[in-house]
This record gives C-alpha cells, structure tokens and sequence, in this order.
C-alpha cells in the first residue's frame, strides 16, 4: 500500500512538471529589436514631452524678456527731458507745443550802473523805435551823462528823419539792442554841436542847431547829419546842468512796458 501512494505522488509531479514546461514553451520570445530593459525604459522620455517640460520655461524666459525691455523703455522715457529750447535774447522760445513770441519792450537798465559801460564809446547799436518797429544803426562817439549818438550810414539818417518826421527834440521811446542786450531807451532827433565837413574834436564856427564856436562833435563822416543826437537811459542826465530830463525818463519806461 505504501508502495502505491509512493508511486502516485510520483505520477503527479510528472504531470505537473509537464504542464509547466508546456506553458513555457506556448510563450513566443520577442525579437531582439523589441528587447528593451527597464532602465532604458525608465530613462526615455518622449520628445513630445520633453518639448512640453521646456516649453513654460521658454514663455516665462519671454515674458521676463519683455518686462526688462518695458521697464527700460519706461526709465528711458522717465528720464528723457522735456523738450525746451532756451530763447535767445529778443529771439522766439519755444516751451513744449507753446510759441512765445518775444517782449517788444527793453531791459530797465542804469545808465551810470551798467548801461555806459555796456554801450561804451565807439560801440554800435541798433536802435528801434517802439512805436513803428523800424530800426537804424548808430555809433555812440560822445557822451558821459548819456550817449552822444550818430547815424552810421545816410541811409539810417534817412530812417531817422522818416520815423520823426525830420530832425526834432521829440523824445521817442526806443529800445537800443547792444551787445546781445535789449536796453529801454529814449532819442531826441536833432543833431547838434557839429559840422559834418570839418574835422572831429576840431574847435569849429557855426555848429548845428545854433551851438555856435566849440569843439566838433561830428565822428561819422558822410552821413548826411552834422554832430550827435542824444540817447537817453534810466537815470542818466542833461550835459548843461546835471538833471535828468523828465520827457525822456517817461520815455524810457514808455520803452520798458512800465
């Protein structure tokens, strides 16, 4: 009996090791080209996926990009200046979109302070009369109290007798431009005490306007004036007494917008 069931068991390992190599051999082996090893596997990213991982990185790349370029272009504009350009005495300013057209009135200057020492002797300025806007050119060449003026040309003689109608002691008010500066002034046009044919400083006979024997006060030559006519500044006083002349201070502030 024993001997029975030894054999038994027997006959059931058979066949349950013959059914097991059976299973095994019912399973194809994959090609060689298939064979892939869970380590390759597991370290083979699709390039889809790898496109997909560097994609948010190259967006926020961007986008900082383009934050740094907006800022800079924000610190350039901060720091750009407001357009100006600075107006050039007696010339036109331009502030931002605004024309400022320039003042037809003259610096209220001290004769004795600045003005002689900025229209000295042998200096040539343009005066302009307030009124017409018309200018001529004159040479200061006496004068201490105020400035001895004469025309340069005949030609600025002519203007001279075409803004005052001829030769007269009318005070205008004027702007005399000198030396970049635009100075409030006041010109009678009468020339006197000189003889235009005859030499400068020379003591002479018959001086214009009645002035009679004395020293020539006529520079300019050929210019259809004899002698100087007066130019009057703030402050500044008659030769024959040493006071100021009121018609022509009124005139001087005429000439300063006051």
């Amino acid at each position: 009996m024993k001997n029975f069931y030894v054999a038994l068991f027997a006959a059931l390992s058979f066949v349950f090791a013959s059914s097991t190599m059976a299973t095994y051999k019912l399973q194809p082996t994959p090609p060689l080209s298939q064979k892939v090893s869970l380590s390759e596997k597991s370290n083979t990213i699709p390039e889809e996926k790898k496109l997909e991982e560097k994609e948010p990185e190259e967006k926020n790349n961007v986008k900082v990009v383009v934050q740094n370029s907006s800022s800079e272009n924000n610190n350039v504009a901060s720091k750009s200046p407001e357009k100006k350009v600075s107006p050039s005495r007696g010339g036109t300013s331009i502030t931002g979109n605004k024309v400022e057209e320039p003042s037809k009135y003259g610096e209220l200057l001290d004769w004795w302070e600045s003005v002689q020492n900025i229209f000295p002797n042998g200096s040539v300025a343009q005066v302009t009369d307030l009124q017409t806007g018309k200018s001529f050119n004159v040479k200061r060449t006496f004068g201490t109290n105020h400035a001895d003026a004469e025309a340069l040309t005949p030609s600025d003689t002519d203007i001279i007798k075409n803004i005052w109608g001829g030769f007269t002691w009318e005070r205008r008010p004027v702007i005399v431009t000198v030396n970049e500066k635009r100075i409030a002034a006041s010109m009678a046009a009468m020339p006197h005490a000189g003889v235009d044919s005859a030499p400068a400083v020379a003591t002479v006979q018959n001086r214009s306007d009645g002035y009679g024997t004395g020293e020539n006060l006529d520079a300019v030559k050929n210019n259809g004036m004899d002698g100087v006519v007066d130019i009057h500044f703030l402050n500044s006083t008659r030769h024959k007494d040493g006071r100021e002349d009121p018609d022509h201070q009124q005139a001087i502030l005429r000439a300063a917008g006051k």
